[in-house]
């Protein structure tokens, strides 16, 4: 079973790298969406879901597994190319917080 077509996936990357690279940009374009997004995360409605219980249980496998502590970290020191990358995630989520100050709870949305 295949969920996602490779041409789906390259444009979710192309996405992800773009919003990145200009995130003033994509926040500008996308004020409506995110806001809307926001809501809906913050609803009883979702936090009732097996989506938000799946997230739930995901960020804590990640806290308990040492995922970001231990194997980003490693991962930062292997790779020239994602540690450049994630220095852009780290400048790029600091003004999305400044923008949407709501989305820092502490938790993965």
């Amino acid at each position: 079973m295949v969920l996602f077509k490779q041409k789906d996936l390259e444009q979710m990357d192309m996405v992800l790298f773009t919003a990145v690279e200009n995130i003033e940009e994509y926040m500008k374009t996308n004020k409506q969406r995110i806001e809307k997004y926001i809501r809906f995360r913050d609803s009883e409605e979702y936090k009732s879901t097996d989506a938000h219980r799946m997230q739930q249980l995901l960020v804590e496998f990640q806290k308990q597994s040492g995922f970001t502590d231990v194997f980003i970290a490693n991962l930062k020191i292997l790779s020239d190319s994602y540690r450049d990358y994630y220095k852009k995630l780290e400048e790029a989520n600091e003004r999305f917080i400044k923008s949407f100050p709501q989305m820092s709870k502490g938790e993965v949305p």
